[in-house]
């Protein structure tokens, strides 16, 4: 009787768990706000959807904008007066503490009988077998509903911090000039990615070779972008 009692206590609290929705839609919610900073600073940005619709917008850098979270991709797109217009996407990744939730959910709820015996020999070790295997079934299931809440809502994941945008003068005094400094923010984009990779590479625990793709490819958009403005970027005096 006692024991029963148990498990319908461990079922009521796993269903309100279930029912309270998932994790990180209650504790980090489904926006995020995203600094932008430009060089130098006092950039006009807008924030933009993939059709080009403004979204959000900073009228003098240093500011934020606010995103929801998903799996789109964003465009922040800053103007200053004697510089070229610069863009930078924003793509989103799986936010940190849910790599680990995903990983529990995946034990107890997504892989049915097998999941469910790991969580109830766990779980039998601090209470009565027969509470434990139902607790780690609706376990199981409240995993599912919070990772599939979370999943429909954006909540699990997450854009980075901030977006740094390095203007480009609309002008330069010599070609030297201009190539020096191309060179010089090309170098800076390669080591940051590379950077980035290396952290990446250490760090990942859930669909790493997915992220690193997706890193590599940015760092060819950011190279590509780069190449753009140095053709649009004009030279005040004969080329050197």
């Amino acid at each position: 009787m006692l024991a029963a009692r148990r498990a319908a206590c461990a079922c009521a609290v796993a269903a309100a768990l279930a029912l309270s929705g998932g994790c990180a839609t209650i504790v980090q919610g489904v926006s995020q706000d995203v600094q932008v900073a430009t060089d130098p600073t006092g950039a006009a940005c807008e924030l933009r959807d993939k059709d080009g619709k403004v979204l959000d917008e900073v009228a003098l850098t240093p500011g934020y904008i606010r995103v929801r979270k998903g799996l789109e991709s964003y465009v922040v797109a800053c103007r200053k007066e004697g510089f070229l217009d610069a863009t930078a996407a924003i793509d989103s990744g799986i936010e940190g503490d849910q790599a680990a939730g995903m990983t529990w959910g995946a034990l107890s709820g997504l892989q049915g009988t097998a999941g469910s015996t790991l969580t109830s020999t766990a779980l039998g070790t601090v209470m009565p077998a027969a509470t434990a295997t139902t607790l780690a079934t609706w376990f199981g299931i409240a995993g599912l509903v919070s990772f599939l809440v979370d999943l429909s809502t954006g909540a699990m994941f997450e854009y980075p911090v901030g977006v740094a945008l390095t203007l480009v003068p609309s002008a330069f005094p010599s070609s030297v000039v201009r190539d020096q400094f191309f060179a010089r923010e090309e170098a800076r984009l390669r080591e940051r990615h590379a950077i980035q990779r290396h952290e990446l590479a250490s760090d990942c625990k859930v669909a790493c070779q997915g992220a690193i793709a997706s890193l590599d490819k940015a760092i060819g958009r950011d190279i590509a972008e780069l190449e753009r403005l140095r053709a649009s970027a004009k030279v005040s005096s004969a080329p050197n």
